[in-house]
């Protein structure tokens, strides 16, 4: 594999890892805490739909803690993290 052959799939990975990643780490603690919440109150996400036969959904749990394994396990998303932190706090109005 070439040079440039490698770069792309690298990348493609890369983008790929991001798109799967991107509403956790888009998210703030509070909503991960929120929605963690719903999932052990059975909270349902998408309830059964009988014209197009759609399943019922409940919300899943266990968000907060693959928020803090990503975390950990990256430097630049703890940092992102740290910079989507402090730009909420900037541009906070009450």
């Amino acid at each position: 594999m070439n040079k440039d052959g490698w770069l792309r799939e690298a990348l493609q990975r890369l983008l790929s890892y991001l798109r799967i990643h991107r509403y956790i780490l888009m998210s703030k603690r509070s909503t991960l805490v929120q929605k963690d919440e719903d999932a052990r109150k059975g909270k349902l996400v998408f309830a059964v739909g009988e014209i197009f036969n759609t399943p019922e959904i409940k919300a899943h749990g266990g968000n907060e803690v693959w928020y803090d394994e990503l975390l950990e396990e990256n430097k630049l998303f703890f940092t992102i993290d740290l910079v989507k932190d402090l730009l909420d706090q900037a541009y906070y109005y009450d």
